[in-house]
């Protein structure tokens, strides 16, 4: 209702800041639950297998993501 009633006054910008701080939070604690894992692997001398398992992740994504110019489409890859 409070958002709603920002929204009708003309409070957009106020709404679209309490959209990024919320964005923000949730980067925030997934930051801070993968580095308590991170501890947790560490402790238990798992950190070397996440730490391939990462950059493996990475690797294959980069080579998966190629450059689109403004006047490119891209297709939707769920209609294939």
């Amino acid at each position: 209702m409070y958002i709603g009633s920002l929204l009708s006054t003309g409070g957009s910008e106020a709404a679209m800041t309490i959209y990024e701080g919320v964005n923000e939070m949730r980067c925030i604690i997934a930051n801070i639950t993968f580095n308590l894992c991170c501890d947790g692997l560490q402790k238990i001398g798992e950190i070397e297998r996440l730490e391939l398992t990462l950059a493996e992740d990475e690797v294959v994504y980069r080579k998966s993501v190629r450059v689109v110019g403004p006047s490119t489409s891209v297709s939707d890859p769920s209609m294939s």
